[in-house]
């Protein structure tokens, strides 16, 4: 029945229908990028596939053809010429402005989840602590109470000194012989292959008593064994790199970093995170299986560094 209207009634009815839509466009036009822009910025960690997903495919349901020729039935036919050129404006400036719409929302989501990273917290110069703890060389402001602040780090290496099972009784002091557990991120070298142990106490006894890369002369010196010796350590503890230290409690990562600076690394970049039978943090891989009698351990959870010695070569004394 709207085809006939005509005149007065006629331009008021075309517009209306030009108002409602130029009011579309324009919302559209002003809403729409904060909207999907903040949408986008909300899912970067994981939905935008999703939210791409229902851009396109709201842009692909808004079909402009069928939506025109439901609407021409109810425009005059004088003015039906002249809302097409309108619709046909409209639809072509919609879809240049979501398509370039699409590809500034992606660019920022790349640039948004290349920063997505948390920023790395800054590391204080290695502080030894006071008392019984700086003896063992335990860093003052990184250590087994802050240690999480500085784990998977892309700049550091993170080293657990301990044997799989020390043959020394680390439970005459309350420590754990068996490596129970570990710290997320941390690699096992054992310091007894290292270098030959010395100064444990009295009622822990012997550690392994084997082979070793280096050896520790009465003068505090460090002799390779091998000819290979500075190269595993090297490999081991990349002198480009922060490294973190850990053992039981503190010892054997003390001993480490002595080691280590005396044969050339640099001490401002080595921290002796202390002991994890002290750890309390959110990163302890458990190790130690209470679910049988007796315990078992799953060392194969463990990224274990061995020492092959019988691939290396014996330097000729």
């Amino acid at each position: 029945m709207f085809k006939s209207f005509d005149g007065a009634t006629g331009r008021s009815l075309l517009n209306q229908v030009y108002a409602t839509i130029e009011g579309l466009a324009k919302g559209l036009t002003e809403n729409l990028p904060n909207t999907l822009f903040e949408i986008g910025k909300s899912v970067v960690n994981g939905g935008v596939s999703f939210v791409l997903g229902i851009m396109i495919g709201f842009y692909m349901l808004f079909d402009f053809n069928k939506i025109n020729d439901f609407i021409l039935d109810f425009i005059p036919k004088k003015h039906q010429k002249s809302y097409n050129d309108l619709t046909k404006r409209i639809n072509e400036s919609l879809r240049s402005y979501l398509q370039g719409l699409l590809l500034v929302m992606l660019l920022g989501i790349t640039l948004c989840a290349c920063d997505g990273k948390e920023e790395e917290v800054e590391l204080p110069l290695p502080e030894v602590s006071e008392g019984m703890r700086g003896e063992l060389g335990i860093d003052k402001n990184v250590n087994e109470s802050t240690l999480d602040k500085y784990l998977d780090r892309d700049d550091a290496v993170y080293r657990d000194m301990r044997m799989l099972v020390d043959p020394a009784e680390y439970e005459s002091i309350g420590g754990d012989a068996y490596l129970s557990g570990f710290v997320e991120g941390f690699e096992v070298v054992p310091l007894p292959y290292l270098v030959n142990v010395t100064g444990l106490p009295e009622e822990v006894g012997d550690t392994y008593k084997g082979k070793t890369l280096f050896t520790m002369n009465k003068d505090g010196e460090y002799v390779a064994n091998y000819e290979e010796s500075m190269d595993v350590l090297e490999y081991l503890f990349p002198k480009d790199k922060t490294i973190f230290l850990m053992c039981g409690g503190g010892g054997y990562a003390g001993m480490t970093k002595n080691m280590l600076v005396e044969l050339g690394w640099d001490e401002d970049k080595i921290y002796n995170t202390g002991g994890y039978w002290y750890y309390e943090g959110e990163h302890n891989v458990v190790v130690k299986n209470d679910e049988h009698k007796p315990a078992s351990y799953d060392f194969w959870k463990v990224a274990y560094h061995d020492i092959d010695f019988e691939e290396l070569h014996e330097v000729e004394k």
